[in-house]
């Protein structure tokens, strides 16, 4: 299990290393400063999530708000295996991640722990 705090680290040095740097100056500046400001304050607002139906039905957060990264991943990987996954991102617009994108940042919410 993780906490948001060491998932919210895991995924803002995700970013930092494998987004941010691919994007044009001036996206890799906003979405930075996006990224930081939602960091800053979203931790509530992903806390809330887990009174979220959905994440009720999939056990993957207790109470506390703790993640099971495991559950996650060992579910996602074999999922995403093979495929692109289009996610838009305000100020970015589409990217579309692999398994090696979730291999990279699962491993940075291992190094959390």
């Amino acid at each position: 299990m993780a906490t948001i705090d060491q998932i919210m680290r895991a995924v803002t040095r995700f970013a930092d290393n494998e987004i941010l740097p691919r994007l044009p100056t001036g996206k890799g500046i906003g979405a930075g400063i996006l990224l930081a400001l939602v960091m800053e304050g979203g931790k509530e607002k992903i806390l809330a999530l887990r009174e979220h139906p959905a994440i009720k039905m999939m056990g993957v957060m207790d109470e506390s708000g703790n993640v099971d990264v495991e559950k996650l991943y060992s579910v996602a990987r074999p999922k995403l295996d093979g495929k692109k996954l289009p996610v838009s991102i305000p100020v970015i617009g589409e990217l579309r991640f692999d398994v090696n994108d979730l291999d990279r940042l699962y491993s940075m919410v291992q190094e959390e722990l």
